[in-house]
């Protein structure tokens, strides 16, 4: 999840939106995707989290906290983001793309976008983006101390949880 500081500051970014929609800045729910593993209708069977946390593991035990800058504010066909540069951040999905399975192929490896998720869009939903709000992300900067094995739930926001939190190196 994105750090509370970070959100506030996302929060002074306005959008005009037309159609049903929800604002992530206002939940628990706005984050990074480092690496979509699933995109499946039923959730996960316990030996194939325990597969995909133990191969995590390995890499995230010895990752050192991530120095990630905010750019831009892109608008994806299902989402509004905040766009992120940081080598270190595209250089561990990389590694996590080798040995974890791919929910969206097409969206990985050499075609990943870093990005922190704000506004999940539904399909009528018209959104425009505030000119300025890129002058408010250019101070935006942070450390990434911990990364979150998620399971998320699609139809039921509520149900989604933490299966695993990898603390960083410092």
């Amino acid at each position: 999840m994105a750090p509370p500081e970070v959100i506030t500051q996302l929060r002074q970014i306005d959008f005009h939106a037309e159609g049903e929609y929800r604002d992530w800045r206002n939940t628990e729910y706005c984050h990074c995707t480092v690496k979509a593993i699933d995109m499946g209708v039923l959730p996960p069977s316990e030996t194939d989290l325990n597969l995909w946390e133990n191969k995590a593991r390995a890499i995230l035990n010895r990752q050192k906290q991530l120095n990630i800058n905010l750019c831009s504010i892109i608008q994806f066909p299902t989402a509004v983001v905040a766009k992120i540069t940081s080598e270190s951040l595209f250089s561990l999905h990389r590694e996590l793309f080798k040995v974890l399975p791919s929910s969206q192929p097409s969206f990985e490896d050499a075609n990943y976008i870093p990005h922190i998720s704000l506004i999940p869009l539904c399909k009528n939903t018209k959104i425009r983006i505030d000119e300025n709000c890129d002058k408010l992300l250019s101070n935006i900067n942070f450390k990434v101390k911990e990364i979150q094995l998620v399971v998320w739930n699609i139809k039921d926001w509520t149900k989604t949880q933490i299966v695993s939190r990898f603390k960083l190196e410092t």
